[in-house]
């Protein structure tokens, strides 16, 4: 499941082609060994580390809910920003609904500050 709030305004194109899959899934799982090893039920924040093509790249902290009986199996729910970087808005408004503890659902909502990731590339394509 995946959740994009945005306006027209805020919506820009990429340059260049997308990463292949094959690529981009050999960056992620580089990253992962220096991912936290374990997440402690209920809220928190984690940073996210770079990937190691981007050395220079701050790491994006991330906003998480994981449910006490979360297992392998679980749901997980990614809410992205928009252009206003309010991700705190969205992790506070999606905890308050009561919907990720009914349904037992992971949530991570990743933060791009202004500062880390400036203008709309900044935001869209990640680029600092």
């Amino acid at each position: 499941i995946a959740f994009c709030a945005c306006s027209e305004e805020e919506v820009t194109s990429v340059p260049g082609p997308p990463p292949r899959p094959k690529q981009r899934h050999q960056r992620m799982a580089a990253a992962a060994p220096t991912a936290p090893d374990k997440l402690a039920p209920g809220t928190g924040v984690f940073p996210l580390p770079p990937d190691p093509a981007s050395p220079h790249q701050p790491p994006i902290q991330v906003l998480y809910y994981l449910p006490e009986e979360a297992n392998a199996a679980s749901p997980i729910l990614f809410v992205l920003h928009g252009l206003r970087r309010d991700s705190s808005n969205y992790f506070e408004a999606l905890m308050a609904s009561g919907e990720p503890q009914r349904l037992g659902v992971i949530c991570a909502v990743p933060s791009m500050s202004e500062e880390a990731f400036p203008k709309r590339n900044g935001y869209n394509v990640s680029v600092s």
